[in-house]
């Protein structure tokens, strides 16, 4: 696996503009953040999604000698009400029936893990001269279309209903990521959980050998307000805190 910038001045790389056949191989709880729309503050909760772009490889660094693919970071909203999610699974995902799931408030979002599909990208300029790259669109491979070989390992982590199993990936994260996530009031509570299991663990683990945790695979959607209006028609153009790993 590449190794993680260690500090210094980086220069990233933008994937080419256009479609791309993509591995979807992340999916990150960020936790309930504070956006500003429209001069106002508002509390939303968000989660980040990764592809890897398989045939779009990188061109060599110093930092990175060793060939690896593109990958693309995207936050959303945790909501299905007049969203981006909602547009976004509509596409990848289209034998899925949105309306029962947002009826049922739960989105199994653990079975896009390894889920390959054809991502539309565009590269936009903020105001401060930064590029980034935004998904447009997301559909299925085409007839005769084929996704090569998995490049990254497979990460879910949602802080609401695990405990100690998630820290590596935890600690696998950029700095940045760490941050972000920290700043989250669903992370105070992960700590909490994660101290209570460990000493738990602890317990069990001297009486019987064994220890215990739990995962969560479908999460329960909340009733929300629409998403705020990103630069791109479809998602806001934010990478994986300036990270392509």
């Amino acid at each position: 696996m590449p190794k993680l910038p260690q500090g210094g001045n980086v220069e990233y790389q933008n994937p080419p503009a256009g479609p791309h056949i993509a591995r979807l191989y992340r999916v990150i709880d960020l936790g309930t953040q504070i956006v500003e729309w429209a001069g106002e503050q508002k509390n939303s909760y968000k989660f980040m999604l990764s592809w890897e772009l398989p045939n779009a490889m990188m061109d060599p660094t110093a930092e990175f000698p060793e060939p690896r693919c593109f990958t693309v970071h995207t936050r959303y909203t945790y909501s299905l009400y007049q969203s981006n999610l909602l547009a976004l699974l509509g596409g990848m995902c289209p034998t899925w029936d949105l309306d029962e799931m947002d009826n049922k408030g739960e989105v199994p979002l653990e079975d896009l893990l390894g889920m390959p599909c054809q991502l539309s990208i565009s590269n936009d300029t903020d105001d401060k001269g930064r590029v980034w790259t935004n998904v447009m669109t997301a559909m299925p491979l085409m007839e005769g279309q084929v996704c090569p070989e998995a490049q990254n390992a497979e990460v879910w982590f949602w802080m609401s209903g695990s405990t100690s199993e998630y820290n590596a990936d935890f600690e696998a994260f950029s700095k940045s990521l760490q941050r972000t996530i920290r700043k989250s009031p669903e992370y105070e509570i992960w700590q909490a959980a994660r101290t209570t299991s460990a000493a738990a663990d602890s317990t069990i683990d001297q009486a019987f050998g064994e220890g215990t945790g739990t995962t969560a695979g479908s999460v329960g959607v909340p009733v929300g307000e629409p998403d705020a209006p990103s630069p791109s028609p479809s998602v806001s153009p934010v990478t994986d805190d300036d990270i392509p790993f």
